[in-house]
């Protein structure tokens, strides 16, 4: 049995569903629940001869929207017949790279599994070379390769092409739309992505993806009050779905807002115990209230995790780092500047940087800081709100050449309100 197809409409109620398949037929089981007290509203079964279940799909939710008395847009409704593959076996593919790229990747960060995810799309585009959604989440695999494993270019043009591609085949499919926002976002063309992040809202102001998509790009752009807010909002929409409160943590960090952090990195570990973002985050939580006891502990149990790998392949780049990045600043706490200094001689900028900070090398950092500024870093946030509420920068906040970047950056984020915030 297939089960939990749900639509939510301001919280009230729930429609619930169920799928069973025997022989050549199907049923379609659909409920609306009482979200108050569990009370059914509405219950129907639908009986059809097993032939396209794309067609089904359409007709029984089409059935169930007019039942309901809910407006479905025409837009909506197109949307989804051009979703449909020409092939059954070619969507089979891209909805298992779609969940190898989500829950098994995003967990592990290993090279393995983004590889997986490539494989299963790339057989779903062979199948059906002109399929859409298997270009766009190709696309999308590629941007998180760059980001979590490479900082490869080459990685970002492979997202582009795929991008453009998904887009040319399926303009008005959200899944083309997210790959192009994801592409142009690594790109730094923020006010082309701004304008697919709103899209995907209008196109569909009920979706996860979308919100979760919008809510990475106030990430990007260092807005992170817009960040959390549209956090929130994608939460709202899939309570279950972990990666999502690791990102609302990071814009907690952003503010300082450290019992909001800590609720949502509890929040992440307690639905995916093994995310890796949710791990390197409980050990810096330890960093952030100078207990050091603890901070070692859960450090210790990050580091053998990350070295148990056999191969330098499946290591987790960016998490290893990060990973190192707190050792350093462990170090640093203990009073051995020159064990955290050589750590850091291994890092990124963007990671070095915050060791110089906690080392109040001031002048060290505000020079790094104003070359990550210049080569446009993706990934350094030196954004205003991180800069001034965060606790990386806590020893040199007050330090002068940092005031003067402060103010620098206050004038960009000023802009990127007014470009960017959703009225």
């Amino acid at each position: 049995m297939l089960s939990g197809f749900r639509m939510r409409k301001k919280c009230e109620s729930s429609l619930e569903g169920s799928v069973r398949k025997s022989g050549g037929k199907v049923r379609i089981t659909a409920q609306l629940i009482n979200a108050s007290d569990g009370s059914h509203l509405w219950a129907q079964n639908y009986d059809r001869a097993l032939k396209d279940i794309f067609k089904i799909q359409d007709e029984v939710s089409q059935i169930i929207a007019e039942s309901l008395q809910v407006a479905v847009g025409n837009q909506i409704i197109d949307t989804a017949q051009k979703t449909q593959p020409n092939n059954i076996e070619a969507y089979d593919y891209y909805l298992k790279a779609k969940h190898a790229y989500y829950y098994k990747f995003y967990v592990s960060m290993a090279e393995k599994d983004w590889a997986e995810a490539l494989h299963y799309a790339e057989k779903s585009i062979e199948i059906d070379p002109q399929y859409a959604l298997g270009h766009a989440i190709i696309s999308r695999l590629y941007v998180e390769k760059f980001f979590s494993l490479t900082n490869n270019q080459n990685d970002l043009l492979e997202a582009e092409h795929y991008a453009n591609l998904a887009y040319k085949l399926g303009p008005n499919i959200p899944e083309s739309l997210r790959a192009m926002q994801n592409s142009l976002l690594m790109k730094h063309d923020f006010d082309q992505s701004f304008y697919f992040s709103k899209k995907l809202i209008e196109v569909n102001p009920n979706d996860f993806e979308n919100y979760y998509l919008l809510e990475w790009f106030y990430v990007i752009v260092g807005m992170p009050h817009d960040q959390i807010k549209y956090a929130t909002r994608a939460i709202e929409l899939n309570p279950l779905y972990y990666d999502v409160y690791s990102d609302r943590a990071f814009g907690d960090l952003s503010i300082g807002d450290k019992e909001n952090f800590i609720r949502d990195v509890r929040l992440c570990l307690s639905i995916q115990p093994d995310a890796m973002k949710g791990k390197v985050f409980f050990a810096y939580y330890f960093l952030w209230i100078n207990d050091l006891q603890n901070a070692d502990k859960y450090l210790t149990e990050l580091e053998q995790r990350i070295s148990a790998e056999k191969t330098p392949q499946e290591r987790w780049t960016y998490w290893n780092d990060a990973a190192k990045t707190l050792r350093a600043i462990y170090r640093a706490r203990l009073g051995k500047e020159d064990q955290a200094l050589s750590i850091a001689k291994s890092l990124p900028i963007y990671f070095t940087i915050w060791i110089y900070a906690e080392l109040g090398m001031a002048h060290e950092a505000v020079q790094m800081l104003q070359k990550s500024l210049k080569t446009s870093t993706y990934d350094s946030y030196p954004n205003y709100e991180f800069l001034s509420q965060s606790s990386f920068y806590e020893n040199i906040r007050n330090h002068p050449e940092f005031q003067q970047l402060l103010r620098q950056q206050k004038i960009i984020y000023d802009e990127m309100i007014r470009k960017y915030r959703i009225q």
